[in-house]
């Protein structure tokens, strides 16, 4: 391990599953349900209440040699899944040339069985779906980030007076993080053929630190201030995937 990095957890904190039958009409030990995602009004899809919505689309093309003022139709391509979600903000914190980051429980792992370029197809032909879910399960370091507070009402005059809003909640919630001088720097998209918008990247000053109080569905441990060059070695460690996170310091001009 690098000087001044410290290390993740050992135990394991949490995990997926495939859904069955068994989860439907019961509560998890929080009092809410384990099966929260419902119909859509329109559409083959589903949405949380609590802020994500997946629909199955299908992409549609102009076909070749049509011109753009022609009025022939898009013609459909393939189906797939695209998702909507409320406003995020990913909370670039800094203090002293350094970020503010977390320890985050994350349901990722490697892929499992041997080297294939259709490794997605071998996975149902086997049937090894089960066993990749078990296998999913890591300690992370992430910036702070996440989505507005479910009791917010008030009107905002724009989305980035609501990202602001939302840097400063998730900064105290998640990290015990008090701003100053929080400024909207850039945009990041997870992948843009399946998320339909953009998120928020906000900057900011720390400019003290107290306890965090972290929701009670989320998984966090403890925090800590990066030097660019740390930084770095979290990324070829493989202990900072998140490529949103990345993108975030690249927008706030903050370089490993």
């Amino acid at each position: 391990m690098n000087a001044g990095i410290p290390t993740l957890p050992d135990e394991r904190s949490g995990g997926v599953t495939l859904l069955a039958e068994a989860h439907h009409g019961t509560n998890n030990h929080h009092g809410f349900p384990i099966v929260g995602w419902k119909p859509t009004s329109q559409g083959d899809g589903l949405f949380n209440p609590r802020g994500f919505g997946m629909q199955r689309v299908v992409v549609q093309q102009r076909a070749a040699g049509v011109g753009q003022d022609s009025d022939v139709r898009l013609r459909p391509i393939y189906d797939q899944p695209m998702i909507a979600e409320n406003l995020g903000t990913v909370l670039v914190a800094l203090r002293e040339g350094k970020v503010g980051m977390v320890q985050a429980w994350r349901n990722t792992c490697e892929r499992v069985g041997e080297p294939t370029a259709d490794y997605v197809g071998g996975l149902d032909e086997s049937r090894r779906w089960e066993e990749l879910m078990l296998a999913a399960g890591g300690w992370k370091w992430e910036l702070v980030a996440g989505i507005p507070p479910q009791k917010v009402s008030e009107p905002f005059a724009s989305w980035e007076e609501l990202a602001l809003l939302t840097a400063r909640h998730e900064g105290l919630s998640e990290a015990g993080f008090s701003l100053d001088n929080p400024e909207v720097v850039g945009r990041v998209n997870w992948n843009p053929t399946f998320s339909l918008h953009d998120q928020f990247v906000v900057r900011a000053d720390v400019v003290g630190v107290g306890a965090a109080a972290h929701e009670e569905l989320e998984v966090i441990g403890d925090v800590h201030f990066f030097t660019p060059t740390q930084v770095r070695h979290l990324v070829i460690d493989g202990l900072f995937t998140n490529a949103l996170h990345k993108g975030a310091l690249a927008d706030a001009d903050f370089h490993y």
